[in-house]
Protein backbone atom coordinates (compact mmCIF):
# COMPACT_ATOMS: atom_id res chain seq x y z
CA UNK A 1 0.00 0.00 0.00
CA UNK A 2 1.27 3.48 -0.85
CA UNK A 3 1.01 5.96 2.04
CA UNK A 4 -0.12 9.27 0.56
CA UNK A 5 -0.53 11.01 3.92
CA UNK A 6 3.14 11.88 4.35
CA UNK A 7 4.66 15.21 3.46
CA UNK A 8 8.14 15.92 2.20
CA UNK A 9 10.22 19.04 1.98
CA UNK A 10 12.64 19.49 -0.90
CA UNK A 11 14.49 22.28 -2.60
CA UNK A 12 17.27 23.26 -4.95
CA UNK A 13 20.10 25.74 -4.48
CA UNK A 14 21.30 27.58 -7.57
CA UNK A 15 23.92 30.22 -8.21
CA UNK A 16 23.16 33.65 -9.67
CA UNK A 17 23.23 32.18 -13.20
CA UNK A 18 20.71 29.48 -12.30
CA UNK A 19 23.31 26.69 -12.23
CA UNK A 20 22.64 23.83 -9.81
CA UNK A 21 24.65 23.92 -6.56
CA UNK A 22 22.84 21.42 -4.36
CA UNK A 23 19.54 19.71 -3.77
CA UNK A 24 17.99 18.58 -0.52
CA UNK A 25 14.95 16.76 0.82
CA UNK A 26 13.43 15.70 4.11
CA UNK A 27 10.60 13.29 4.90
CA UNK A 28 8.28 15.08 7.33
CA UNK A 29 5.58 12.52 7.99
CA UNK A 30 2.12 13.97 8.51
CA UNK A 31 2.07 17.76 8.52
CA UNK A 32 0.36 20.74 6.95
CA UNK A 33 1.63 22.11 3.64
CA UNK A 34 2.43 25.38 5.43
CA UNK A 35 4.85 23.60 7.77
CA UNK A 36 6.43 21.69 4.88
CA UNK A 37 7.12 25.02 3.17
CA UNK A 38 8.73 26.41 6.33
CA UNK A 39 10.91 23.28 6.64
CA UNK A 40 11.98 23.73 3.01
CA UNK A 41 13.06 27.30 3.73
CA UNK A 42 14.84 26.37 6.96
CA UNK A 43 16.73 23.47 5.39
CA UNK A 44 17.83 25.66 2.47
CA UNK A 45 18.97 28.44 4.79
CA UNK A 46 20.93 25.98 6.94
CA UNK A 47 22.78 24.68 3.88
CA UNK A 48 23.52 28.22 2.72
CA UNK A 49 24.80 29.21 6.16
CA UNK A 50 27.04 26.13 6.35
CA UNK A 51 28.56 27.12 2.99
CA UNK A 52 28.99 30.77 4.04
CA UNK A 53 26.70 32.21 1.38
CA UNK A 54 26.18 35.90 2.07
CA UNK A 55 23.44 36.99 -0.34
CA UNK A 56 20.47 34.76 -1.05
CA UNK A 57 17.13 34.96 -2.82
CA UNK A 58 14.35 32.75 -1.49
CA UNK A 59 11.54 31.85 -3.88
CA UNK A 60 8.44 30.40 -2.27
CA UNK A 61 4.94 29.53 -3.47
CA UNK A 62 3.13 29.89 -0.16
CA UNK A 63 1.76 33.39 0.48
CA UNK A 64 1.12 32.38 4.09
CA UNK A 65 4.79 31.45 4.59
CA UNK A 66 5.86 34.64 2.80
CA UNK A 67 3.72 36.77 5.13
CA UNK A 68 5.21 35.06 8.18
CA UNK A 69 8.75 35.64 6.92
CA UNK A 70 8.01 39.31 6.19
CA UNK A 71 6.71 39.78 9.75
CA UNK A 72 9.67 38.16 11.50
CA UNK A 73 12.42 39.42 9.20
CA UNK A 74 14.29 42.20 10.94
CA UNK A 75 17.87 41.44 9.89
CA UNK A 76 19.41 44.34 7.90
CA UNK A 77 20.67 41.97 5.17
CA UNK A 78 17.20 40.69 4.34
CA UNK A 79 15.72 42.18 1.18
CA UNK A 80 11.98 42.02 0.56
Amino acid sequence: KIDLDKAASRGVLQDWEGKWISGYNRCLGKCLVFYAELWRILDGLNIMLSRNFENVLIQIDSMEAKRLLMIVSCHPRIVH
